[in-house]
């Protein structure tokens, strides 16, 4: 268990969210991609599906709060395994980026829906999106406001927008998103005297004044969604967040399929596979492998019900 000081914030830099952002920036397996050109306004890597008589789904991949191309190129990677067309899609801490998590555009993300909608093999009405950890807070956010998407796979997310993460501006009380150059409402960090990065989040939520105006509008999601989490995710309340969307879905009647799963003793970080899955680490689990294998079967089997 990592301890943090939050009057002294540099901490949280140092001791979590940068362990975090190494871990979600773990690389996936070499396979043939198309990267972005250099210097391109939109940074991405494309993993093409292979040649078929019949059109393939195409998803966005989002990876979390460490930024660049490389978590989100992992899961790409994962998914190319089903033949779809996998785009992952860096929104921050990129050349030609935001250096940090801090009013990211959604209009910016969505450059990959009309990327895939102008591949020859894509179906333009199968289009989806896949999110961990602030990508999947992020997934779920612009398949909220954006009905072009048609399914959400999401691990570990959050049901509502939160501060943004920048460091090097001294932790400013902005959101993490923008939508029409405004910022998008969110539930600012309840900071204490001492404690974990889980403690943060949890405090965080605990904020009614200020809850209700960051809850993502789910119900508005044009399609089915999948989520994952792990009873030992020491990052932030997962399972709780997760548990939150799915009532809230049900509560408003929702159209379609929502699904979520719990892998016991799975910690923050189980979408991608690494060396290092199972070891002690501020993400929390050691039953990350077991996790790993068994929530990418559900996605192959998810996948398969997107007609």
């Amino acid at each position: 268990m990592v301890y943090i000081s939050f009057l002294k914030l540099p901490k949280i830099k140092v001791a979590g969210l940068l362990s975090l952002a190494l871990l979600l920036g773990c690389a996936g397996p070499k396979q043939r991609v198309h990267d972005s050109p250099v210097g391109n306004d939109f940074v991405y890597k494309y993993y093409a599906p292979e040649k078929s008589h019949q059109k393939s789904i195409g998803v966005i991949a989002l990876g979390g709060s460490g930024g660049g191309i490389e978590g989100a190129s992992s899961l790409a990677a994962e998914l190319s395994k089903y033949n779809v067309g996998a785009l992952a899609v860096s929104y921050f801490g990129s050349d030609n980026l935001p250096s940090e998590l801090e009013l990211v555009s959604l209009e910016y993300v969505t450059k990959g829906i009309g990327f895939l909608q102008r591949q020859p093999s894509i179906d333009k009405n199968r289009i989806g999106i896949l999110g961990v950890s602030k990508g999947g807070e992020l997934a779920l956010l612009l398949a909220s406001k954006f009905p072009e998407i048609k399914f959400v796979i999401a691990f570990s997310p959050s049901n509502v927008v939160f501060q943004s993460i920048a460091p090097s501006k001294n932790w400013p009380r902005t959101s993490s998103w923008s939508y029409g150059n405004k910022a998008v409402d969110f539930l600012p960090y309840k900071y204490q005297e001492t404690g974990t990065l889980f403690d943060l989040y949890k405090n965080s939520l605990e904020q009614e004044k200020l809850y209700d105006s960051a809850i993502i509008q789910v119900e508005d999601i044009n399609g089915p969604i999948l989520l994952f989490s792990g009873t030992k995710d020491e990052i932030w309340p997962s399972t709780w967040m997760c548990e939150k969307i799915t009532r809230r879905l049900n509560e408003h009647d929702f159209d379609f399929e929502v699904k979520h799963l719990v892998y016991k003793n799975a910690g923050h970080i189980f979408s991608t596979k690494s060396n290092h899955i199972d070891d002690d680490n501020t993400a929390g689990g050691n039953g990350n492998s077991l996790a790993f294998g068994k929530s990418w079967n559900e996605i192959g089997d998810f996948l398969k019900t997107i007609k």
